[in-house]
This record gives C-alpha cells, sequence and structure tokens, in this order.
C-alpha cells in the first residue's frame, strides 16, 4: 500500500495536476523536479541500498553488452524513423543547453524515479513483467504533457526496453548512459522540437 501511495504521489499527481490545469505548465520543470526530490527523499528515509538502486560496478562487465545492443538498436530505429517521417537533424544543434548538458540529469533523474526506485519495489509486489508494463506506461503518461501520440508511443516502446533491461541487469549507470545516447539522438533528429526552446517555458 505504501508504494502505490508513493507511486500516487510522485509519478500520476504531478502529471495529473499539470493536465488539467490546476499547476501552470510554465513551471512544469519545477513541479517534476521537486517529484524527483520526493523519490530521493523516499529512498533516503527508506535506507535503500545502493545495489537495490543499481548503483553498482559489481555486474557492468557482465551487463554492458545487453544495454550497447539495445542503444544501438534503438538508434538505428531512430535514424530509420525519421528518415521515413522526413525529419531534419537540428543545425547548430550544439547551441542548444538541452544537447549541451540536459539530457544527462534529466535521463538520470527519470531513470532513478521510474526504473532504479519504482520499478525495483513494485518488482517485489507484483509479477516483473507487469511491474515492467506499469513503470512504462506511466513513465510514457508523463509525457502526455506535450500532446504527441508519436512521442507518447516511442517513449512506450523505450520504457518497455529499459524496464525489461533493468528487471534483467540492474545497473543505473548503464542505464542512465543508454537513456541519455538515445534520448539526445531523439532530440538532434527533432522528434522533440519544443525542447530546443527551453524545457522552462514550454507551451
Amino acid at each position: 500500500m505504501k508504494t502505490l501511495i508513493q507511486i500516487l504521489l510522485i509519478l500520476i499527481l504531478p502529471v495529473a495536476l499539470l493536465i488539467l490545469g490546476f499547476v501552470s505548465l510554465n513551471i512544469r520543470a519545477y513541479v517534476l523536479s521537486l517529484a524527483v526530490l520526493g523519490v530521493i527523499i523516499f529512498a533516503i528515509t527508506e535506507k535503500t541500498s545502493y545495489k537495490s538502486l543499481g548503483i553498482r560496478i559489481d555486474n557492468f562487465s557482465k551487463t554492458l553488452i545487453h544495454y550497447a545492443n539495445f542503444t544501438v538498436i534503438g538508434a538505428i530505429g531512430l535514424f530509420s524513423l525519421a528518415k521515413l517521417l522526413g525529419k531534419q537533424p537540428l543545425s547548430e544543434w550544439w547551441l542548444y543547453s538541452h544537447l549541451q548538458w540536459a539530457f544527462l540529469p534529466i535521463s538520470f533523474a527519470q531513470e532513478f524515479a521510474y526504473r532504479a526506485y519504482f520499478q525495483t519495489k513494485l518488482q517485489k509486489m507484483v509479477n516483473p513483467i507487469l511491474a515492467v508494463l506499469i513503470i512504462s506506461f506511466l513513465y510514457s503518461g508523463m509525457h502526455v504533457l506535450w500532446k504527441d501520440s508519436l512521442i507518447l508511443t516511442m517513449t512506450f516502446v523505450a520504457g518497455l526496453g529499459w524496464g525489461y533491461l533493468w528487471y534483467k541487469y540492474p545497473n543505473l549507470f548503464l542505464l542512465t548512459i543508454s537513456h541519455a545516447i538515445l534520448n539526445f539522438i531523439a532530440i538532434y533528429l527533432n522528434f522533440f522540437p519544443w525542447l530546443i526552446t527551453g524545457f522552462f517555458n514550454l507551451k
């Protein structure tokens, strides 16, 4: 019950408040940042072990190939989809803050909250595959803020992949790297054009 309440408060309520207009979309970054802070507080107060959160190197060499394979396949998929949809890469991409640095903490925060903390807890309560599905749905649901069915589909598929990798090979470092690489490529290929204007003032 405690885990379900945490999921409601951290993963569902903030998004619902933004969607329903109770909280201005102009401060969405701050709201979602507070949600991540809540996860960190939960993890600390519950004395969650580093290993449970995937903060480990003992399985690094054994799991690297699996994360690398998924990331390569994901990158090929993104380039192929971009070509199919006629999307053009961003020109002067290095001028945008998201591609300079922001994609790294964003990737870490999302994986820490969704997979490392909540999926790990859910896997102890329900069938692990069901936990992967639930967290992937919630992760994709967060992106409903940008009202783009393609983004919802892409994030759900990516969430399934990262969720399964986490279930089988929990390593937060490799998970974050995979997320960051694919996030960078997706932004570079212009799948998220609204991010280039800055996450803090999107409409």
